[in-house]
């Protein structure tokens, strides 16, 4: 039997931390990085040409933050899991995230 494999988008607008978390999750079996984006408006388009289990956003980024990606994603890939990384630990901004669907985050400290 084939093992299964989650494939991870990664997503943040500092090259070192998708750098970084690439590595880290290259190194567990059954896990496929399929992209790593330092822009989130191109996300609609790699989910446009390959599945993607989960997206691992960062909250703040410029053009469409993780909160605004999420919101986007439900609508057009509602499979699509969303973990945001963040360095907000303000209590109304993460209940926000998870209002708009994100299934987790993870603080960056």
């Amino acid at each position: 039997m084939k093992p299964l494999y989650t494939r991870l988008l990664l997503v943040d607008d500092h090259q070192i931390v998708t750098d970084s978390l690439s590595l880290l999750f290259s190194t567990i079996d059954c896990v496929e990085i399929v992209g790593c984006l330092n822009d989130s408006r191109l996300v609609q388009g790699v989910l446009a040409e390959q599945p993607v289990d989960i997206v691992i956003c960062d909250l703040n980024m410029p053009h469409i933050n993780g909160i605004e990606l999420t919101i986007q994603l439900k609508k057009t890939h509602p499979s699509v899991k969303v973990l945001l990384l963040t360095m907000v630990e303000d209590s109304h901004t993460l209940f926000d995230a998870l209002k708009a669907g994100v299934q987790g985050y993870v603080l960056k400290r």
